[in-house]
């Protein structure tokens, strides 16, 4: 800011007038206080005056006139590079709040992505954690089927022991049991071969009463004779008339020998007219048939429900097991009822705490294993598929155990790794809050309306742009780009595309000082 024209005339007139007034007031008190002058003649009279004047102007009103004149003008020269400062400084105090903005705004920015980067973990560690029951169900699941098998097999035990002369005859006669797997293997659910076994049932029961009949009282040969003759044609009728292929197939390959060498010994005994040898052989004869049909008739019962393995195992099952096998059956089923109990709680538990369930989980899982562990050296395991089976359900707690220790230090690790995000989480949303209150004081401040209150004597204008990652950058300040070396990426970009922003742009106008607030930027832009 420089003095104008106007400026100095006015100064200028000012001390002229005030150096007339004080010539004035000078010149009426000379000639009031010196009376002689008017006894002077006029030559020396106006020599008095011209030497009054001179002195006046020359050592007095003039030296005053030139040091006021220089002063006044001093002062206006002083002032205007003062107001150039100001609004220098003014526009250096703008800038800086406008950079302060668009480094808050920049802070506030990544702080919310952190931000929402915390919460995304701390929902990743939540749903982890939440998995962690699944984990748990499903090998409860998987537990509880095989402690359910183990119980179900011992029902078919305490069942098979129940049925004591089916225990014996398997346990003596293993003959049987293989004449039974034969039948067994067939398709029982047929209704020609069910019906097919009947036959052969009241076929074999009906020869046992003939059978019996002559060993108690054989009769001639002839009638001994006729009555064997008589089985044989009745066994070859049902068997290839009222049977199916495949029993008729056991019927050749198993049954027929064992029957063709009785019905020849009493024919020889019939021969050799000894009625002794008839009458022991008809008995034997008869028990076969007798154990015979005993075990296909409840064999078949048993095994078509629980297979013929326990039949074959028979010979283990000595002495009096089931003490032990009934004690036994007692603990599994409480570990059994324990174990669906906690299925049924967890699976309808919809906001179920982990740690509470891996706790009682655990507790389950302990205390099946003391019930179970002292059975190990039961004489009531010489029975191979029950010491299996334990083995098994064994093996199966042990695993759950360890899985259940597993997911409890995971469960306790989670929870140390989710407290620590959550004070993080915490942290930077309190830091957020402030930076929002400072962004706002900081908005409120650059309004153009309160900056012009603010500086009122000042021609003092601000002029916010809104830049926006992704968004077109202004058309009307392309112009700015080149001059504040924005970072340029070339690409196939019909308009300038900001990729990149670190706050807004200002344009700052004070008195006739114009600038510009350019923040850091990227911008994706074709090849010029």
């Amino acid at each position: 800011m420089t003095v104008s024209e106007h400026q100095l005339t006015n100064i200028i007139n000012n001390q002229i007038n005030n150096l007339l007034e004080k010539l004035n007031t000078s010149l009426t008190q000379f000639m009031t206080s010196d009376t002689s002058l008017a006894q002077l003649d006029n030559d020396h009279y106006l020599l008095a005056v011209n030497s009054f004047y001179y002195r006046t102007f020359s050592h007095h009103f003039f030296p005053v006139f030139r040091q006021a004149l220089q002063d006044d003008i001093s002062r206006l020269l002083n002032l205007a590079v003062d107001e150039a400062s100001l609004s220098k400084d003014i526009m250096a105090s703008i800038k800086r709040y406008a950079r302060l903005y668009n480094q808050v705004k920049t802070i506030h920015a990544q702080l919310t992505a952190t931000r929402d980067e915390s919460q995304l973990k701390i929902l990743e560690i939540t749903r982890d954690r939440n998995q962690y029951l699944s984990d748990l169900l499903y090998p409860l699941k998987t537990l509880l089927d095989r402690v359910q098998l183990f119980q179900g097999m011992l029902e078919n035990i305490q069942e098979f022991m129940r049925d004591e002369e089916l225990l014996r005859l398997s346990r003596d006669y293993p003959d049987h049991i293989v004449f039974l797997e034969q039948v067994v293997a067939l398709d029982l659910s047929q209704p020609s071969v069910s019906q097919g076994l009947n036959h052969i049932l009241s076929h074999l029961r009906h020869s046992r009463n003939i059978l019996r009949a002559l060993s108690e009282n054989p009769g001639t040969p002839a009638a001994i004779r006729d009555a064997v003759f008589s089985m044989v044609n009745a066994s070859e009728k049902v068997l290839t008339r009222q049977v199916p292929q495949s029993l008729r197939s056991f019927y050749e390959g198993r049954f027929k020998r064992q029957y063709l060498m009785y019905t020849s010994l009493m024919e020889a005994g019939i021969d050799g007219n000894n009625m002794h040898q008839v009458q022991e052989v008809a008995r034997q004869f008869e028990a076969w048939i007798e154990r015979l049909n005993l075990v296909l008739d409840r064999g078949v019962r048993f095994a078509s429900r629980h297979g013929t393995e326990l039949l074959h195992s028979a010979h283990y099952i000595k002495g009096h097991p089931h003490v032990q096998i009934d004690r036994l059956h007692k603990e599994t089923l409480d570990i059994s009822q324990d174990i669906q109990q906690l299925v049924d709680d967890l699976s309808v538990s919809e906001e179920a705490d982990a740690t509470y369930f891996l706790d009682r989980t655990s507790e389950v899982v302990k205390s099946a294993l003391v019930r179970l562990e002292p059975f190990k050296e039961s004489p009531a395991l010489r029975l191979p598929s029950l010491a299996l089976y334990l083995e098994r359900v064994i093996l199966e707690l042990s695993f759950l155990k360890a899985q259940s220790e597993l997911l409890a230090h995971k469960q306790l690790y989670s929870g140390q790794i989710l407290e620590q995000y959550l004070q993080v989480y915490q942290m930077i949303q309190s830091y957020i809050d402030l930076l929002v209150n400072i962004k706002v004081d900081l908005e409120r401040l650059l309004a153009p309306r309160n900056i012009s209150r603010f500086w009122k004597n000042h021609g003092v204008r601000t002029e916010r742009i809104y830049l926006e990652k992704g968004q077109p950058f202004p058309a009307e300040y392309v112009s700015l780009l080149e001059e504040h070396k924005v970072d340029i990426h070339p690409g196939d970009y019909e308009q300038p595309v900001i990729l990149h922003e670190e706050g807004d742009l200002f344009i700052i106008r004070v008195d006739n000082y114009v600038e510009v607030e350019m923040p850091p930027l990227t911008i994706g832009w074709r090849d010029q």
